[in-house]
């Protein structure tokens, strides 16, 4: 929640508190203001005098804005993935908020924008936050991240064309991944749907149209809502189809 010059970072108040702002005001007294070092409110984490984990967690899913504790919520609570394809750090609130970006993020910079909860991801296996050492061991990446069909996902691009003719991809498309270990807490998350866009940044492309003959019985199958497909492989065949302009 600090910066590297010890101040509070914008990820300190980037959500909203749970009770109104007003209650939490009436409660906390003064909010954490990003670019200072003021002390938050002394309630948000004493107690009789002394810090208290209780009055914490209560401040937590009640107040976290108030008190600069959004990055500690759950929408917040989770790493970045380790190679992201763009500068977490650089990610705009707008950004967020931008269906066109929103795939992206989820998988690359959940921490910042709180969709660590998005997706359905999260750690299966207890206590993974213990060691965070083996999300970079390499003897352990098949358990930290085992997204259990990845193999499947790398031959999409060469199924595509003949979706249509598998009778078996009916299923495969809407499975779900049974197999995640540490994937919350490695930063090893990946969407599970495609995300409906915002009207704020829905698109007006005339030329928003399906390149795919087959986009229709895909859609039937259940292509525009599947993770196997990434977003801009949607776009690329079957925008109009999967209304994603």
């Amino acid at each position: 929640m600090f910066n590297e010059a010890c101040v509070y970072a914008t990820n300190a108040i980037n959500c909203d508190n749970i009770y109104s702002d007003d209650a939490c005001t009436m409660i906390y007294g003064s909010s954490v203001m990003v670019g200072t070092t003021t002390e938050r409110p002394l309630l948000c984490f004493m107690l009789n005098g002394e810090r208290s984990e209780e009055m914490k967690r209560i401040s937590i899913s009640t107040c976290p804005k108030t008190c600069g504790y959004c990055c500690q919520t759950e929408p917040f609570d989770c790493n970045n993935s380790p190679f992201p394809r763009i500068n977490c750090a650089l990610v705009t609130s707008r950004m967020c908020r931008d269906p066109q970006w929103r795939e992206v993020l989820i998988e690359d910079c959940p921490n910042v924008c709180g969709f660590c909860l998005e997706g359905g991801c999260y750690d299966k296996a207890v206590d993974c936050t213990t060691d965070i050492s083996i999300c970079m061991n390499v003897g352990m990446q098949d358990f930290v991240k085992n997204y259990g069909m990845d193999r499947l996902v790398d031959m999409s691009m060469f199924l595509l064309p003949f979706l249509h003719t598998f009778s078996w991809l009916d299923n495969i498309i809407t499975v779900d991944d049974k197999w995640e270990y540490c994937r919350k807490t490695c930063g090893f998350c990946r969407p599970t749907a495609t995300t409906t866009p915002d009207p704020e940044f829905r698109g007006t492309n005339p030329n928003c149209v399906d390149y795919n003959t087959n986009c229709a019985s895909w859609s039937y199958r259940g292509y525009c809502t599947s993770p196997f497909y990434s977003y801009e492989t949607k776009f690329a065949n079957c925008a109009a189809t999967c209304s994603l302009c």
